[in-house]
């Protein structure tokens, strides 16, 4: 069977276009998924580069394990050209499955009105654009609502802490069948190491709205200098532009180590070596940056959204440590000198390993005939 994949073009897949790898990093899970998936049906992902100021100004074809990718600019003058490469993936050839994310929703309600195809839509967390996409009375909004109420043959959501469960009560088909994945990690063997300085991480997503970039190096700048001397910073950068950004805004610090994107199970060793991790996400605290780093025995660093907070189970509440968000600068200094006196033990249990993950998913798939 023919499997299409069509994703925004994450940073994650930027590195394996670049390094023409298929390299395990970032959407870890997405990326085994399709792997798996490839192993006995034919695989092509599109990725369509949304970014105003990308440079792309040709779509890119490659091969990779045999995965067929094409990078698709998603400008004006290339719209007519997108448009019939498309048009012929949807209505050409026997029945495919088309594997869709959120960000592309259109393209998933055009195959089904006009095709036979069968559509999975996965969801990596509800977003506040997409709320606000449904909310309003304008004829984009009522279209919106439309377009998320069309029964797909599939609804993969990711247990992120984001809305989803009501998002998929109110304003998609009751008809739909889902699947809820957990956040998951690879497990690994490691002793953690005595340290001399508190060791902070970031290493979000920071191309995201959601993950507040600009606002936590803004908030890093009103710890104490007899808190910074304490203190080395570990930062995980995607691009040039992310580097120079970080060493801009933390020249006041003598301890901070700036380290290129890696491997998951690298970036999972980084963790180990660290107390805590800072972050701004505010999309939900249930993410696998967030999660891995719980099991990595870190503290989590975050300002406190009252409704996300509410979707933390019980037994991991204990590992956030919330600051007020209408006073940044004294919660922060506060917080880490806290933090830094503390000693614990952390011993987690209940954290899928991305096997687990990949497995359940595979076999729902197979079941329903949606891929051999």
């Amino acid at each position: 069977m023919k499997v299409v994949f069509i994703f925004n073009f994450y940073n994650s897949f930027k590195h394996i276009i670049k390094n023409n790898k298929l390299s395990i990093i970032g959407n870890v899970t997405l990326i085994k998924i399709i792997k798996k998936i490839s192993i006995k049906n034919k695989v092509r992902v599109y990725l369509i580069e949304k970014n105003k100021d990308s440079k792309l100004n040709q779509i890119i074809k490659t091969k990779i394990d045999n995965i067929e990718f094409l990078v698709i600019p998603f400008k004006k003058k290339f719209i007519l050209q997108n448009f019939i490469l498309l048009f012929k993936e949807f209505y050409f050839g026997s029945i495919k499955t088309f594997y869709i994310d959120r960000g592309n929703i259109y393209f998933a309600y055009i195959i089904k009105i006009f095709t036979k195809n069968n559509v999975i839509i996965r969801i990596l967390g509800i977003t506040k654009a997409i709320e606000d996409s449904l909310a309003g009375n304008n004829v984009l909004n009522y279209f919106n609502r439309i377009i998320w109420r069309k029964k797909y043959d599939l609804i993969i959501n990711s247990n992120d802490g984001s809305n989803y469960k009501n998002f998929c009560i109110n304003k998609m088909s009751i008809k739909n069948k889902y699947l809820t994945l957990n956040q998951s990690i690879d497990k690994f063997q490691k002793i953690k190491k005595k340290r001399k300085k508190f060791h902070i991480m970031l290493c979000d997503n920071f191309s995201s709205i959601y993950k507040n970039f600009h606002k936590v190096l803004r908030t890093l700048k009103f710890i104490e200098p007899q808190i910074k001397k304490k203190l080395k910073l570990i930062f995980i950068y995607s691009n040039e532009d992310e580097k120079n950004e970080i060493k801009k805004n933390t020249i006041s610090f003598n301890d901070v180590n700036l380290i290129p994107r890696q491997s998951n199970q690298n970036l999972l060793k980084q963790k180990f070596n660290c107390d805590a991790l800072i972050t701004f996400n505010s999309m939900g605290y249930l993410s696998n940056n967030i999660l891995e780093s719980i099991y990595c025995n870190n503290w989590i660093i975050t300002p406190l959204y009252s409704k996300l907070a509410n979707n933390i189970p019980k037994e991991l509440n204990k590992y956030f440590i919330f600051l007020k968000k209408d006073n940044l600068k004294i919660e922060i200094n506060k917080k880490i000198r806290i933090l830094m006196k503390k000693n614990k033990k952390i011993n987690i249990n209940n954290i899928f390993s991305n096997l687990n993950k990949i497995e359940k998913e595979y076999k729902l798939l197979r079941s329903m005939k949606l891929i051999k």
